[in-house]
């Protein structure tokens, strides 16, 4: 069983921080929590250490969307909870990814995404095993379903199906949570400005 100190959600929707709060396992935000994000493109910024990640321009819905991926593309970052013309939401997510990056290299790091969408098993693999070998953290794509069941297990990489709310037994099972403060995240924070959203 794995011991997993440090979680992290890297997307796709609000989904995967709900999971980490119902298990209890959510002990700091993820540059990526409460906003949309694709795998390729959460991967991207972790990649390039989050460079240029809240350039972002405010769309017709009052919504942020990355000035790089419009919304009528497969790739997608945007915030429907974050002002980001507010410079304390800004810097607030940019100590939430110096965290996840001073993190990504343990092996006791655990990446959370979660995929309304199935696809196939090799467009997780092909994405995630590079990323995986040059990090070293682990990674749980859960896949939403009706029936909860591993799909894929190899190394540090875990696929399961879930619905998120029967997921628990299934996580505990695969890993042993023992999540460590990190010493920035003990000291508080500014609030992060939440746009309401109508």
């Amino acid at each position: 069983m794995e011991i997993i100190h440090s979680v992290f959600t890297i997307g796709r929707y609000c989904s995967a921080d709900f999971l980490l709060a119902d298990m209890y396992i959510r002990g700091y935000s993820s540059p990526f929590s409460w906003m949309f994000v694709d795998l390729e493109t959460a991967l991207h910024f972790i990649q390039t250490s989050f460079e240029g990640f809240t350039d972002a321009v405010r769309s017709d819905d009052g919504s942020f969307i990355h000035k790089d991926f419009p919304t009528d593309q497969d790739r997608i970052c945007q915030w429907i909870h974050h002002d980001l013309s507010n410079e304390t939401t800004i810097a607030a997510i940019k100590r939430r990814a110096d965290r996840l990056i001073s993190r990504i290299s343990s092996p006791s790091t655990l990446l959370i995404y979660y995929d309304n969408t199935p696809r196939p098993i090799e467009y997780y693999t092909d994405l995630l095993g590079p990323f995986l070998a040059k990090y070293g953290c682990k990674l749980l794509v859960v896949i939403h379903s009706s029936i909860t069941k591993i799909v894929y297990q190899v190394d540090s990489l875990c696929i399961i199906e879930s619905d998120g709310i029967n997921a628990r037994p299934l996580l505990n099972y695969l890993y042993m949570f023992n999540i460590v403060p990190i010493e920035e995240s003990c000291v508080l924070e500014e609030p992060l400005i939440v746009r309401e959203v109508l």
